[in-house]
C-alpha cells in the first residue's frame, strides 16, 4: 500500500470524508497558496466541518420540500 492509499483509508477509518474525497484538491490548493502545515491542516478541518455542517441543513431542507409537496397533493 502507498502513502497515498494508507492516508486515505485513514482518513476514511476516522470519517473524514471531505478530506478523503477531496484530498488531491486540496492538497493542490494548499500547494498553490504557499501554506505552511498548520495553515493546510486547518483549511482542511475547516472544509470538513463546512460539510458537515451543511449535512442535516441538506437533509431538514429535502424534508420540508417532500413535507409541502405531500401537502399540496393531499384531497
Amino acid at each position: 500500500m502507498d502513502a497515498h492509499d494508507h492516508l486515505t483509508a485513514l482518513l476514511g477509518r476516522l470519517k473524514l470524508t471531505v478530506l478523503r474525497d477531496q484530498l488531491d484538491s486540496l492538497i493542490d490548493e494548499a500547494g498553490r497558496r504557499d501554506l505552511t502545515i498548520r495553515e493546510a491542516l486547518t483549511l482542511f478541518c475547516e472544509r470538513e466541518v463546512a460539510r458537515r455542517d451543511q449535512e442535516p441543513m441538506s437533509f431538514w431542507i429535502s424534508a420540508f420540500g417532500r413535507g409541502q409537496s405531500e401537502i399540496a397533493c393531499a384531497p
